[in-house]
């Protein structure tokens, strides 16, 4: 689960952070606020165009993705299910721990490690009180479900302090593209919902996972595209230009 966990992760948000690093401690050098903010704000929006449908894609697909990938030999479908679960309680966290790298990336452009460090402290903290309380009741869930709540207490906590620097975080319109970004997450969900209804006349095993997943994935890609288009997210349209570009 962690690695399915870790894979959005680490191709977007990291990829992201890193990618903006150069320009916003070039940005905040020369005095620039406004472009810091709307490399801030661009970099935010397009983490978020790219992990909402990420989080709600692994949901709606972990059993063949799982099983797919990791169901052979010892490994059974009763680890398939425990797989599922802990992944399931691992999303949650997903789109709270891509914004919060950023966040950290966005300090140490201000030539301030400190912050980040402190606050990655105070998540571990909140993630050891939440496995203290949860352990018990939950097993190894509530570890999972311990490590979502590190994630999202950090990055809560990154932009209060980010905006005692800034100021008002809204012209980032961040909040305005994820709500847009779940809208269209959700109508993708609906239509990965109708393709799963494939599976049962797809052969089982490896081959009918495979071509389920590859179809969903090829669908979820399409719907989520359209819809992120249709209710407005410019990064969107700046993505698929992108693209097809590189392709041209």
């Amino acid at each position: 689960a962690t690695t399915l966990f870790q894979l959005p992760h680490g191709l977007v948000a990291v990829a992201i952070s890193l990618a903006a690093l150069p320009s916003l401690s070039q940005f905040y050098a020369a005095g620039d606020e406004l472009a810091f903010r709307q490399t801030l704000g661009r970099g935010l929006r397009t983490v978020l165009l790219l992990t909402t449908p990420a989080a709600v894609g692994l949901w709606v697909l972990a059993t063949p993705i799982v099983q797919l990938i990791f169901q052979r030999g010892e490994f059974m479908p009763s680890d398939t299910a425990q797989v599922v679960r802990a992944l399931d309680l691992y999303l949650l966290g997903l789109i709270p721990a891509s914004v919060a790298w950023l966040l950290n990336y966005t300090f140490y452009a201000r030539n301030d490690t400190l912050t980040p460090a402190l606050v990655g402290v105070a998540s571990v903290g909140i993630y050891l009180a939440a496995a203290l309380l949860l352990l018990q009741p939950l097993g190894y869930l509530g570890l999972v479900l311990a490590d979502s709540a590190k994630h999202t207490g950090h990055v809560l906590i990154m932009l209060l302090l980010l905006r005692r620097q800034l100021g008002s975080l809204q012209p980032l319109q961040a909040g305005v593209t994820l709500l847009r970004a779940l809208a269209a997450a959700g109508i993708m969900a609906l239509a990965l919902g109708l393709v799963s209804l494939l599976q049962a006349h797809l052969p089982a095993g490896f081959e009918g996972n495979f071509v389920l997943v590859l179809l969903a994935g090829a669908v979820g890609v399409l719907v989520y595209g359209v819809s992120a288009m249709r209710l407005g997210i410019e990064e969107a349209d700046l993505l698929l230009n992108r693209v097809l570009r590189r392709l041209r």
